[in-house]
């Protein structure tokens, strides 16, 4: 859908009990918003063209003043610096420029869907994350010609990154879909991996939200809120925080006219799909529960 921003958020960071571990914090951000993806008029396509600045530029300051991440270890792969092998080259640096008791955050912001491809030379049908390209990919070939990345790929990206522990954040159309890569991911049963918790901002048949002025992805905008008023407070509290005033807020905009027109007009679309938007967290070990925003 136009209108619609397909989005992701992909955060790491470590567990403490009212201040960060020993270790470094860094941020990395990855945000993609190509010339293809138009909206429903000239000033919505402007608008979603730069709202992965935006968004980047929202995380950032978040993150540097409720995480404790510092300016200087924020790194920002944006639009023309994001393609498949810049995101590679990144986690391999970043794999050799941090420690096992650092904390990572990555923030993914892109469009994607479901699609086929290869994971390890067999063929899947699997989420995948769309990175720089100035044409509108084919998406029977996408995966193959490294335009889109399947999320089975950044997920093993991320586990090459020797940190202790891992929160990723999802904000993407159907995003749940990718819960089962993160559950049965085989390197989360080794000794060595780090920690991990995932949040999804959408269910599996649900799309994820554009603000009202199409600037930010809705569950993005509010996680950032979110942690500003959560001082103190688990970070799990401020992700419930997020849903919830991204639920609402959608509920209410879907009472509009141009909501309301919308799922009048096109047949892809239901209120539950639309105007519904919930998240899914895989936790499995509580770690949202132990890091304390600041």
């Amino acid at each position: 859908m136009k209108h619609i921003l397909i989005a992701a958020l992909l955060v790491a960071v470590a567990p403490f009990s009212g201040a960060f571990a020993a270790g470094t914090n860094h941020l990395m951000t990855i945000a993609v918003c190509p010339p293809w993806k138009k909206g429903e008029d000239a000033k919505q396509t402007a608008d979603m063209a730069g709202a992965c600045k935006t968004t980047v530029e929202a995380v950032e300051a978040s993150f540097q003043n409720d995480m404790n991440v510092a300016a200087s270890n924020s790194y920002r792969l944006l639009d023309t610096d994001a393609t498949y092998a810049d995101v590679e080259a990144k986690f391999t640096w970043l794999n050799a420029n941090t420690g096992a008791d650092d904390t990572l955050f990555i923030h993914l912001l892109a469009h994607g869907g479901k699609l086929g491809g290869r994971y390890k030379g067999y063929p899947v049908t699997d989420q995948g994350i769309a990175l720089w390209s100035v044409k509108e990919p084919n998406l029977g070939t996408a995966t193959d010609d490294k335009v889109f990345m399947l999320v089975r790929t950044f997920r093993d990206l991320m586990d090459s990154v020797k940190v202790k522990n891992i929160v990723l954040i999802v904000d993407s159309c159907h995003s749940g879909a990718s819960f089962n890569d993160f559950k049965d991911d085989p390197h989360a049963q080794k000794a060595s991996a780090a920690r991990t918790a995932i949040v999804l901002s959408a269910k599996a048949d649900q799309f994820a939200n554009f603000n009202e002025g199409s600037t930010m992805p809705l569950f993005s905008e509010m996680l950032t809120h979110a942690l500003k008023v959560s001082a103190g407070q688990p970070m799990s509290d401020a992700v419930d925080l997020a849903e919830t005033a991204t639920h609402r807020r959608l509920r209410v905009n879907c009472e509009t006219p141009t909501f309301k027109k919308l799922l009048k007009d096109d047949g892809d679309l239901s209120y539950y799909s639309l105007c519904t938007q919930r998240a899914e967290i895989y936790d499995p070990t509580g770690l949202l529960d132990e890091i304390t925003v600041q």
